[in-house]
């Protein structure tokens, strides 16, 4: 376990490992807390296996969405985008609001939105058309400030734009029981107001 923690500091930094750590300190220490933040305790093996195996644990049914159905969707969007997709959405926002005022930002705003119905992740919609938008926006005197703002806010709402909709909807479909058309269909109108 251990190794695991510093595997993780050295990728991402502190924030995570240390709250996880927390959190296992939590469960194997928390009956000699006082008051309302006190657990009756657990013993260790019954812990480590609910981490591990159980339901709610590391294998538990959010992992279960992940493979089944998350997987499929991020292969499809790399697909999409690899065979050129995401320059025919650049190609068709360009043609859409290319000549109007203001229509470099308007561009990274419509091929973000096209780009994260495909991708569900705001860091690829980023990666993906930012490369594009953000020097268009600079060449065109924008402040970089803005026009790196202007592209991660529109690839944020790539994350609510169905149909992908980002990881959020398929544990929506899991713990609620909701099928996954639904949560597109409610989907729908929030995304668009956000765009």
């Amino acid at each position: 376990m251990l190794w695991r923690l510093r595997a993780a500091r050295r990728a991402i930094g502190w924030p995570l490992p240390l709250v996880a750590l927390l959190a296992l300190l939590y469960g194997a220490f928390g009956q000699y807390m006082p008051g309302a933040f006190g657990h009756p305790g657990l013993p260790l093996p019954s812990m480590v296996g609910t981490l591990t195996i159980a339901e709610g644990g590391l294998w538990g049914s959010l992992t279960g969405v992940s493979v089944s159905v998350v997987a499929i969707f991020v292969i499809f969007g790399a697909v999409l985008n690899a065979g050129e997709a995401g320059q025919g959405f650049m190609n068709l926002a360009s043609a859409v609001a290319g000549r109007f005022t203001g229509g470099a930002a308007k561009v990274a705003v419509i091929s973000s939105a096209l780009m994260g119905s495909i991708s569900g992740s705001a860091s690829a919609n980023v990666a993906s058309t930012g490369a594009i938008t953000i020097p268009s926006m600079v060449r065109l005197r924008y402040p970089r400030s803005l026009a790196g703002a202007v592209e991660a806010v529109a690839s944020s709402g790539g994350q609510i734009m169905p149909p992908l909709m980002g990881a959020g909807a398929f544990v929506m479909v899991e713990l609620t029981g909701t099928p996954y058309t639904q949560i597109m269909a409610a989907a729908m109108l929030p995304a668009v107001l956000y765009f």
